[in-house]
């Protein structure tokens, strides 16, 4: 559904956005019985927004970070459905492994993969294998447990928090072009690093293909109605 066309009642509102019912109603202006999404206040549309998107996360059984980001969520949950089956069976079993060895460590670890490998013969893991997939979760995301499907192949010069920015700013239905949010990136980020230094629009736009995938970006630039080229 596009977000124009959506619509909450106040109590679905105040159930979400935590204010008192009296409070939603009294900033609102009432249009039968439902409100408007695009009449509601911005903090409200992107809360209503992050909600959202947790509950898809939640539905397709991915565990979300204590610090929320709708964006990132969305795309592991668009990553996940793409992936091919295979791919998504070892993100399957590596997740359900790391969520349930959560805080284990030395040899707590390894008797709990000791048990846990007499229990699931047809998941078996070792603490190694624990240990190198929560690394790899700290510093790529839980996209990395997709395998080598969707994951960022090699080094890149582009910046985890610039590239986070790009990915806001060129990820939406009718968005700029790239070099404009290239350009609102670099307006934010050069300040610390010397223009002739900062990675170019190309390489923002490789980082994406690699991480994201051609054919997410593709939706989510012109929408999920619309069928990608050569369909």
């Amino acid at each position: 559904m596009n977000q124009s066309n959506r619509t909450y009642s106040a109590k679905q509102i105040s159930g979400i956005i935590g204010k008192p019912i009296l409070h939603v109603r009294a900033r609102l202006k009432k249009v039968g019985v439902l409100y408007p999404f695009q009449f509601l206040p911005a903090e409200w549309q992107k809360q209503l927004n992050t909600h959202e998107t947790k509950s898809k996360h939640q539905e397709m059984g991915i565990e979300t970070e204590s610090k929320f980001d709708p964006v990132s969520i969305e795309l592991r949950a668009l990553s996940y459905a793409n992936a091919p089956e295979y791919n998504r069976r070892i993100f399957d079993k590596k997740a359900t492994i790391l969520h349930e060895s959560d805080g284990l460590k030395g040899r707590e670890l390894e008797g709990w993969v000791a048990y846990w490998n007499k229990k699931h013969p047809d998941l078996k893991t070792s603490a190694r294998s624990i240990n190198r997939d929560r690394k790899a979760v700290r510093e790529h995301g839980m996209d990395v447990l997709l395998g080598k499907y969707g994951k960022l192949k090699g080094r890149t010069k582009v910046p985890d928090d610039a590239f986070e920015k790009f990915k806001e700013l060129y990820l939406v239905e009718g968005g700029p072009s790239a070099k404009s949010c290239w350009r609102g990136v670099v307006g934010l980020f050069f300040k610390s690093k010397a223009i002739k230094d900062f990675p170019t629009v190309k390489a923002f736009i490789r980082r994406l293909g690699k991480e994201v995938g051609k054919s997410i970006i593709y939706h989510y630039r012109n929408g999920y109605q619309k069928r990608e080229p050569g369909q």
